[in-house]
């Protein structure tokens, strides 16, 4: 994890704009330690001096901070040193900006790995084969899949550990996904079928994925009209009068890079009752991307 946040620091997007001012190796080094000894001083004092725990099956073990890290003098001299040099090189506003950022960050993402009784668990992962997370891939038309929306970027596809299924997980695992599809034998049992969901699943970098879905949705929606003319809004009306849950479903690795997210679509209300250090590093992370709107 602590490799994993550092770079979403990294790509903070008020840093990358301070460190595309300069683009000179030096400075990003130096912002970089500058960065990495913050990090480590509040991941030391926050992760590394409580018990071992368990968060969504994975565990994460705690050894002292002298077996992980340098030990906290170290550290701190480092801050001191690289802040010294940065303050020569940068302006202080872009100074705190780093030092602000990297803070407040560390400090809401660590609070929610120490509370993961927090976080819901779908429904699928308590017999999920891996740790993807499970999106729709399309039209989003469902009020009960939380209040925070996240849309991401095209290219989350292309990562090498996402793909995306003709149907959802549950559908074939419920035997859903063979009756809009004769054309699919159903194995009938748990591990056929999920055998039958894993050889389903498509990759965007494969050359013919395109062709192979729109193949199974012309298919599959002109079986249920009974015409073999099945145009292109033809497809949209099909997305938009369907639930979610039965059209392509995609699957994203369970760490993904900020810059994967294109918006982010979160309530007023539920903005506001978030602690001041949350808002600040929301609006920090996120920036324009970031839709506060006014439903509840």
């Amino acid at each position: 994890m602590p490799n994993l946040l550092i770079q979403t620091i990294q790509r903070n997007k008020q840093i990358e704009s301070i460190a595309n001012l300069y683009k000179n190796k030096s400075i990003l080094d130096h912002i970089n330690n500058y960065i990495k000894a913050i990090f480590f001083i509040e991941y030391n004092r926050r992760v590394c001096q409580t018990k071992p725990t368990i968060t969504n099956e994975r565990s994460t073990t705690c050894f002292p901070p002298s077996t992980t890290t340098s030990d906290d003098a170290d550290l701190n001299d480092t801050i001191r040193t690289e802040e010294k040099y940065l303050k020569e090189m940068l302006s202080q506003k872009e100074v705190d900006i780093i030092r602000r950022s990297t803070i407040t960050i560390v400090q809401v993402s660590l609070d929610s790995q120490m509370h993961p009784g927090d976080l819901r668990k779908t429904p699928n992962e308590s017999f999920s084969p891996d740790k993807h997370i499970c999106t729709i891939f399309g039209p989003q038309l469902r009020c009960d899949h939380g209040d925070i929306v996240l849309v991401f970027k095209r290219k989350v596809m292309l990562h090498p550990d996402a793909n995306f299924c003709l149907q959802s997980e549950d559908a074939f695992l419920n035997g859903n996904a063979f009756m809009q599809r004769p054309w699919m034998k159903d194995s009938g049992s748990f591990h056929g079928r999920m055998k039958q969901l894993q050889e389903a699943k498509l990759h965007c970098s494969i050359v013919g994925h395109d062709y192979a879905a729109a193949a199974d949705l012309m298919a599959t929606i002109g079986l249920r009209d009974k015409t073999m003319n099945v145009d292109l809004n033809a497809i949209m009306k099909h997305l938009k009068s369907i639930n979610s849950n039965t059209t392509f479903e995609g699957h994203l690795p369970d760490f993904i890079p900020l810059d994967y997210i294109g918006e982010v679509y979160i309530p007023k209300n539920l903005f506001q009752s978030l602690s001041s250090p949350a808002q600040m590093a929301a609006r920090s992370i996120f920036g324009d991307s970031l839709r506060i709107t006014n439903h509840e």
